[in-house]
């Protein structure tokens, strides 16, 4: 199943992978805007990347 999904954006254009940062940029965007995900600082995400490393 991975091997499949890999497969599939490799038969992508430049321009259709674009495409879909972009819109995976917005939906993020707006789920921002609407308050349904917390935002964590980067203080925080790098603190606790530095203790899971240790």
């Amino acid at each position: 199943m991975a091997f499949d999904l890999i497969e599939s954006l490799e038969s992508l254009s430049p321009l259709e992978i674009e495409q879909l940062w972009t819109q995976e940029a917005l939906r993020r965007s707006e789920h921002i805007d609407a308050q349904w995900v917390a935002l964590t600082g980067a203080d925080a995400v790098s603190a606790k990347a530095h203790a899971l490393l240790q």
